[in-house]
């Protein structure tokens, strides 16, 4: 299919005019327009813009050029307080066994939660939720169209697992599923005496987190401040973040604290999509707000491997 050109301008407008609450024409399922590969702003000069009928007026077969404009409010929310403890305090660590999480709700933590598996559409129970479930806004009386909520993002967070005592000899895997419902795991090797270690993908559920072996120490399982991407970053140079009303750019530490999304074929021991830990912007406590916004390159703007990275594991 060639494409489809229009003098201009192209209004959207609402559709009743200008009267309010006005039923005539009335469109019951006004949204947002879902435009896939984005917009571009087109070259108006003379050897690089459209014309009816052919490429440009020069006589050449170039293509009408533009620029991308590719950039996304992804997150407007307060994360969780950050804690070591979140998920459970002091629990005793079995071999082969899962470490026994907190059984009642509490803080940013949602028990026995659940969640879809999009690679086969089955529903996963009995989970812990890190902060608020990824939700969209849908819009219209059908609500066939929505967007992605910035207020409840896809964001998930790195798991902190944190020991009474030297625990460098065991190792503790993560498993869970990520803020899209991914099916993700991780192997940690423990840290030494009260030293934390974070897994660098990021989850929003738990399932379990087992020992290789067992110890007279006990164990914490919390959450971090990583955080994770909605989007695939492939450099710190594509995100527009603040925390706290505090820009990431501007704080040299913690932009060294970006780890950009795999770019490999599986999915190796990083997120898929990216992870940036804000700590030395200010830590997380349930009030303090992040605002994300996402640009996208240009060469990964036609495919979802582009937008999100490869497929989690």
């Amino acid at each position: 299919m060639s494409e489809t050109a229009f003098s201009g301008p192209l209004v959207i407008f609402p559709d009743g005019g200008i009267l309010p609450n006005s039923s005539v024409n009335q469109n019951p399922d006004q949204a947002p327009s879902l435009i896939l590969q984005s917009v571009a702003l087109l070259d108006p000069r003379a050897a690089y813009t459209y014309y009816p009928g052919a490429t440009n007026n020069i006589g050449n077969t170039k293509p009408a050029l533009g620029w991308l404009n590719a950039t996304f409010q992804v997150a407007d929310y307060a994360p969780g307080t950050v804690s070591t403890t979140s998920l459970v305090s002091g629990a005793s660590i079995s071999a082969t066994t899962s470490v026994a999480l907190i059984t009642t709700s509490a803080g940013n933590i949602t028990v026995g939660d659940s969640t879809t598996n999009p690679q086969t559409g089955a529903v996963v129970t009995g989970l812990w939720r890190i902060d608020n479930k990824p939700n969209f806004i849908s819009f219209g009386q059908s609500g066939a169209v929505g967007i992605w909520d910035p207020a409840n993002p896809a964001i998930g967070r790195g798991v902190s697992i944190t020991s009474t005592g030297d625990v460098s000899g065991l190792t503790f895997t993560v498993s869970g599923y990520d803020a899209y419902g991914n099916p993700i795991s991780q192997t940690l090797t423990g840290g030494t005496t009260s030293t934390s270690v974070i897994t660098g993908k990021t989850f929003k559920w738990v399932a379990s987190v087992v020992a290789s072996s067992t110890s007279s120490a006990t164990v914490s399982v919390g959450v971090s401040d990583v955080y994770g991407f909605p989007m695939f970053a492939s450099a710190v140079g594509y995100l527009d973040l603040y925390f706290n009303n505090a820009s990431l750019s501007a704080n040299t530490t913690a932009s060294a604290t970006f780890v950009a999304g795999t770019t490999l074929t599986t999915a190796g021991a990083t997120d898929v999509r990216g992870t940036v830990n804000i700590t030395n912007i200010s830590a997380s406590n349930g009030t303090r707000k992040m605002q994300l916004w996402q640009a996208v390159a240009p060469a990964n703007i036609s495919t979802a491997t582009g937008l999100f990275g490869v497929t989690p594991a």
